[in-house]
């Protein structure tokens, strides 16, 4: 799976060799701020909303889940 641009800017890109069922961005209370089910391969995602800080991004596809650390700058 890729992730760009890490660190955020108003926007993040996902790319999966696999159908993206689920995806969701925390905030480090554990608070969902952002989620969405796709079903796509890749997608672009609008960060605008989110305030400078550190998230983790969650994604799960038919593969498994992986998460990842986000700053948004």
């Amino acid at each position: 799976m890729s992730y760009y641009s890490n660190p955020v800017g108003n926007r993040l890109s996902i790319e999966s060799p696999y159908q993206i069922q689920s995806l969701a961005i925390y905030d480090l209370l554990s608070r969902e701020v952002l989620g969405k089910q796709p079903d796509k391969q890749k997608l672009t995602l609008d960060t605008y909303s989110l305030s400078a800080g550190v998230y983790m991004l969650n994604v799960a596809t038919a593969e498994g889940k992986q998460t990842v650390k986000l700053v948004k700058k």
